[in-house]
């Protein structure tokens, strides 16, 4: 056999690897392809998407430059460069490769969705709407075009125009789940809860919460006459928080309620009541009978906005609370904490969506009474070491700090100021009065425009007026401070 031949022989095997999701053989066999014959194009574009696949993202970038000194007029391979561009945070570089594509190959929809990401992913949504329309003139039956379309128009407040999106998506794809979550979460949004709850359970299918399978059912509601049930957090910490309000009812369906939960919540979670158990995430489950993930029991229990359960109790032990009591004293007039940033792993709302930065607080410098404390956990805590000038925010939490601690200081404070986050959560089922900052585009549990939530009687929304501002959010809290305060 010659090096061609086995070369072509080998870019099959590597392409057929991939495509059974056997990337590393893939990876192996197309690596070999290239050393035989390095002057295909396509070998080294197939040996980048495999790298792609693997998440090492700066190996195909590689293999997609080489793949172009090879054939500069490839639309796919300028394509494909654009995506580990836009994976690497590249985001220039992405869009003008997606531009190049379509300068080669007009008709090519997929540089436009593309384009579309990175600027809806960069707050540019009216650009990323032109672009999904874009990919959507060249190609009606783009169901995915159609749902990133939506999520832009959902994103920038247009929520029936991304309704309509999301309609013309399933009706295109009826098995669609990422548009049918979009869709429950645009119900939920607007307070529409009945269908919102029911279509939020195909989170389960489209990689929204990882579903899990379980020997036991499904709990569906009916009475349990004392059987142990499982009910397992699936997401964020905040909503874990949120979600826990439902455990004291399923109690009184006759459950024996354990609680799985993520290891910093265990602690705190053990304080409630209406729990016969609490399981971190990792470690061995005791038997049960039948299992629901939390976001699931609104649904189950026939929540709407009129009937909204009050938040989770915790009993946070007195020796606990008075430890941080005697932490605290002396340090000001008013007690404030405050937490600007969300976590960076939240898929469903981005980072620097919710994520306001420390020098925004820089209004509240103007009280002298306030003493604040920090309860920002993560890197964005390192802006504590340069806050903006006047500014003092005393350390408080920690990252090795179990939650119920930070529960126990929080009970100190008299106000608590932070961004969409585990802090605004835990101090609402605290009972301790909060300021939530939220952005333009807050997640669904928000609902729209009001200042108050049903979920946390003692919660006070600050929105922002437009995309990304931040500044007046944080002036409007520094102008009613005092009065709250008195």
């Amino acid at each position: 056999m010659t090096k061609i031949a086995e070369a072509e022989a080998l870019a099959r095997e590597g392409v057929l690897a991939a495509q059974q999701g056997e990337h590393e053989a893939a990876i192996r066999a197309l690596s070999r392809a290239v050393a035989l014959d390095p002057a295909q194009s396509g070998y080294h574009n197939d040996l980048g998407n495999a790298f792609q696949r693997m998440g090492r993202f700066a190996d195909s970038l590689l293999s997609y430059q080489e793949a172009l000194r090879q054939d500069p007029r490839s639309a796919e391979v300028y394509n494909n460069l654009g995506g580990a561009l836009a994976r690497l945070e590249r985001h220039p570089e992405a869009l003008s490769s997606f531009l190049r594509a379509v300068e080669i190959e007009p008709q090519y929809a997929q540089p436009y969705h593309n384009a579309g990401n990175v600027l809806q992913e960069q707050g540019q949504l009216a650009d990323a709407v032109r672009c999904y329309r874009e990919a959507l003139h060249l190609r009606p039956d783009y169901a995915e075009a159609w749902h990133k379309a939506g999520r832009a128009l959902e994103a920038g407040r247009c929520l029936k125009d991304a309704l309509a999106c999301y309609e013309e998506a399933l009706r295109l794809r009826p098995d669609f789940p990422e548009a049918h979550v979009s869709r429950a979460t645009t119900w939920l949004v607007a307070g529409e809860f009945e269908q919102g709850w029911r279509e939020y359970e195909w989170r389960w299918k489209g990689g929204e919460a990882p579903r899990r399978e379980f020997t036991a059912p499904w709990w569906d509601g009916s009475p349990l006459k004392g059987k142990p049930v499982l009910l397992h957090a699936e997401q964020g910490l905040g909503e874990t928080l949120q979600f826990l309000r439902y455990a004291p009812l399923v109690e009184q369906r006759g459950a024996k309620v354990v609680v799985e939960c993520q290891p910093r919540l265990a602690g705190l979670v053990e304080t409630m009541e209406g729990v016969a158990r609490v399981v971190a995430a990792g470690s061995r489950l005791p038997l049960f009978q039948a299992h629901l993930g939390m976001s699931s029991l609104p649904r189950i229990l026939g929540t709407g906005l009129e009937n909204i359960p009050a938040p989770a109790r915790f009993r946070v032990d007195r020796a606990r609370v008075e430890s941080w009591r005697q932490r605290l004293a002396g340090q000001g007039q008013w007690k404030v904490g405050i937490a600007w940033a969300g976590s960076p792993r939240d898929r469903n709302n981005p980072y620097r969506n919710r994520s306001a930065g420390l020098a925004q607080f820089a209004p509240l410098a103007r009280h002298t009474k306030l003493a604040l404390f920090s309860l920002q956990r993560g890197p964005e805590a390192a802006q504590i070491g340069s806050p903006p000038r006047g500014l003092k925010v005393n350390p408080l939490e920690t990252e090795s700090m179990e939650v119920i601690d930070t529960a126990a200081a929080v009970l100190n404070l008299d106000l608590v100021i932070t961004v969409d986050s585990l802090v605004a959560h835990l101090a609402g089922s605290l009972g301790k009065p909060v300021w939530a900052l939220l952005p333009w585009a807050a997640e669904w549990r928000w609902l729209l425009d009001r200042e108050d939530s049903p979920w946390y009687p003692t919660m006070r929304l600050f929105r922002q007026a437009r995309p990304g501002e931040w500044g007046a959010v944080l002036e409007r809290v520094a102008e009613v401070l005092p009065d709250a305060l008195g």
